[in-house]
Parts: C-alpha cells; sequence; structure tokens
C-alpha cells in the first residue's frame, strides 16, 4: 500500500453506473492541505479537468464525488468526501462490456522500472471500441491518450494559476511522491476485480 507523506493525499473519484449498484474509483495523489480552502481548490480544479476523460467511459457511467485521504490524524479524521458540483457523465455509447470491463491507464514518472510508474482503472468500456480479441481500436487509444494528455494539461495550467494541481505518484516504500509526466491507456481491457 502506498504512504501519503504530510503535505499529499490521495484522491479517489467515485464512479457510479445505472446498470448495478457498484461504485468503482480512480485513484490520483495530490499536493494538498486539509484545509476548507485547499479542498475547494482542488476540487474545482478537478470538476474543470474530469470531462476530458470522463468522456471516454459508457452514457451509463458517471463520475459523482471526491474521497480525499491525508495523512492520519491530519485534518481531523484523515479523510473527507465532497461531491463534485455536478456529476460528470460518460459521452459513449449505451452498450458497455462486462461492467468489470476498464481501460488500464498508465502513469509515467521519469524515473525508470516498476519505481517509475503506476496505473489506474477506468470503468464504462464501450463495446464498440473492443476488438474480439480485446484489444481497443487504435484510433480509440490515440483519443483516449490525448484525452488524458488535456487532463494533465488542465492539472497543470488551470484557469487560476494559484490552484496548480501537479499529479503525483505515491511509492510504498515512503519515499518521495514522484510527479506523474504522462498517462497514456493500455492495449488490452483489464477487469476490476472484487475486493472483499
Amino acid at each position: 500500500m502506498a504512504t501519503i507523506p504530510d503535505g499529499y493525499c490521495e484522491v479517489q473519484i467515485g464512479i457510479t453506473n445505472q446498470i448495478n449498484s457498484h461504485v468503482s474509483s480512480v485513484s490520483l495523489a495530490f499536493f494538498c492541505d486539509p484545509t476548507a480552502e485547499g479542498i475547494g481548490n482542488l476540487r474545482g480544479v478537478l470538476a474543470d479537468a474530469l470531462p476530458d476523460v470522463a468522456q471516454d467511459m459508457s452514457t451509463l457511467y458517471s463520475m459523482v464525488d471526491l474521497r480525499m485521504t491525508f495523512p492520519d490524524g491530519l485534518g481531523g479524521t484523515g479523510s473527507v468526501t465532497v461531491a463534485l458540483p455536478d456529476p460528470i457523465d460518460g459521452s459513449g455509447s449505451s452498450d458497455v462490456m462486462d461492467v468489470r470491463s476498464a481501460m488500464v491507464i498508465n502513469k509515467r514518472t521519469v524515473l525508470l522500472g516498476r519505481h517509475g510508474r503506476g496505473r489506474l482503472y477506468l470503468p464504462g468500456v464501450d463495446e464498440e471500441n473492443v476488438a474480439v480479441q480485446g484489444t481497443f481500436d487504435p484510433a480509440f487509444r490515440t483519443t483516449v491518450n490525448n484525452h488524458w494528455g488535456s487532463f494533465l494539461t488542465k492539472l497543470l495550467t488551470p484557469d487560476d494559476p494559484l490552484t496548480t494541481q501537479p499529479p503525483y505518484l505515491l511509492h510504498s516504500d515512503a519515499t518521495e511522491p514522484t510527479p506523474i509526466v504522462a498517462f497514456d491507456v493500455s492495449p488490452l481491457v483489464a477487469r476490476i476485480k472484487a475486493r472483499v
């Protein structure tokens, strides 16, 4: 499990769907203070940037809230959940694959090896974007990569330069988090495993 150092928080983006009651989440880390102002700034930047990547999900999926986890004891309980100003709906079709299917979005840093990369799982895969062998259409992959590039740009250059929110990769060995420099989608569809 990744360590959250002082000054950082891990954000899980809550995603609901209209198929069943399953709620999944996408996890990213940011430099953030646990004050109302700090939480509000991060929420505002994410609310502006998330539509870029949400559009790749099926129209049956929506991003609805942010659960921010801080180092234990910081800011009271150590975590807070805030609703997004409005749900951010997917823009794909309603012809969704198995609800356990997901896009694997790779988090890239300047570090080499496993220590320098991470991944997140974005649910809501449209059947029409996947070939018989379980690979994404190359044109769709390019589109997804462009959307994640736009998402990263909005985090790094928001309308208000004082609210810049670069994403970080957390590490399990308590080393300093590493800035994420790029995102890209893996060619194969993945399955989200149920957690007990």
